[in-house]
């Protein structure tokens, strides 16, 4: 799915964390693959922490880039004033990747060592990916166990970055 039409998609409905919850996911999703892949090599917490952003935004950027291009082709739009719009919406990308960030130097701070520092920003990773299943299952409306389901597919793409740490980095 390109980014623009998640965008589109996601402001469709629903209070604004629910309608960026799949800019959300791609930027956790992103994130998280660049922890499981580095984390094994025991890389320092800024060297770490500058690849997961600049990699989330480089990412962003083509999708952006993508979407432009797409757009202007389909509506004739100038394709400045669309990379812009586009951009804009779809900035919860690399905002995301922040929150990895954070829980590795707040790991870190707190003693634990660049492992286990990724494995913790994992874990909030795939917390915030089932809390925002949940809440998009309840803004589409559906059941208490579509809710779930819904979380819980969110979750597992967390726990599959996990089990990738688990294989790639050891």
């Amino acid at each position: 799915m390109e980014l623009d039409d998640a965008a589109e998609t996601a402001q469709a409905s629903g209070p604004m964390p629910v309608r960026e919850a799949s800019s959300i996911a791609i930027g956790l999703v992103v994130s998280g693959s660049v922890i499981a892949a580095a984390a094994g090599q025991q890389p320092p917490l800024l060297a770490l922490c500058v690849g997961i952003v600049g990699s989330v935004v480089v990412y962003w950027l083509a999708g952006v880039y993508a979407a432009t291009l797409a757009s202007g082709i389909r509506s004739g739009q100038r394709i400045f004033r669309g990379a812009l719009q586009i951009a804009g919406r779809s900035w919860p990308v690399p905002a995301s990747s922040f929150l990895p960030v954070s829980a590795l130097i707040i790991a870190s701070a707190l003693g634990a060592d660049i492992g286990a520092a990724a494995t913790i920003a994992l874990l909030v990773s795939i917390a915030v990916l089932f809390a925002y299943g949940y809440l998009a299952g309840r803004a589409a409306g559906l059941s208490r166990s579509g809710r779930l389901w819904s979380a819980l597919v969110g979750a597992a793409l967390g726990v599959g970055l996990l089990v990738l740490k688990g294989v790639v980095g050891h």
